[in-house]
């Protein structure tokens, strides 16, 4: 069923795919039928949404930095970097015991270093991710669960959903593949924390999980 989408749904649409995601997970994040999404895409033209999965981040120079020079702007960056790192950790609060419960399991699931991403086993692991993510000040939409084989029908992902319980809701299919297991992984995201803002990039979160994770099993140890 085609239905009325506004500029601010297609600008969203166009957005998405841009950072690389699917179409199947832009229709369940935005609840637009998959046709209308192909539709958007096709009006605009692949050419004006090129995929940028390996975007760097972009730092802010100061001017005296950008007057000395190469050197200076690249102890900037790392210094920002280092800065920002560490907010990110700061986030990660031990105490709450959702949280130390999602850093121990996706240091022991072998979670990606590259980006925040781990296989989910069950539904009572996906609510503790949650939980968690969502205590650091995770969006929603930028939480996903991926079911990583695409449904034959409406029937099927019906039935995935209801598999996770609480976690159906939330699982979003793509257009391709056949591996039956659940995937969450975060996109970036910005947040205020202590009067600090800051963006919160998924490889950033990812480092900081296990860094923190490998903390609290040491700890565990002594």
């Amino acid at each position: 069923m085609t239905i009325y989408i506004s500029t601010e749904l297609a600008r969203e649409v166009i957005t998405r795919r841009a950072n690389g995601e699917g179409l199947g997970a832009i229709s369940a994040a935005t609840g637009i039928p998959l046709q209308d999404i192909k539709n958007i895409l096709e009006r605009v033209g692949q050419a004006l949404v090129p995929l940028q999965r390996n975007k760097k981040p972009t730092y802010e120079l100061t001017i005296e930095d950008k007057r000395k020079g190469g050197a200076a702007s690249h102890q900037s960056r790392n210094e920002q970097r280092d800065n920002n790192f560490a907010h990110i950790k700061s986030l990660l609060n031990t105490k709450n015991k959702a949280v130390e419960m999602a850093l121990i399991i996706y240091l022991l699931q072998h979670g990606s270093s590259k980006e925040f991403s781990v296989t989910i086993q069950n539904e009572s692991i996906g609510l503790v991710f949650l939980k968690a993510l969502l205590s650091i000040g995770t969006p929603i939409n930028s939480i996903h669960f991926n079911w990583r084989a695409m449904p034959i029908d409406r029937f099927e992902a019906d039935k995935v959903r209801l598999k996770w319980g609480e976690l159906g809701r939330l699982v979003q299919f793509p257009d391709k593949g056949s591996s039956k297991s659940l995937r969450l992984r975060t996109s970036s995201f910005s947040i205020n924390s202590n009067g600090t803002a800051f963006k919160v990039s998924s490889r950033g979160l990812a480092l900081a999980f296990l860094d923190v994770g490998r903390e609290v099993l040491n700890e565990a140890t002594r």
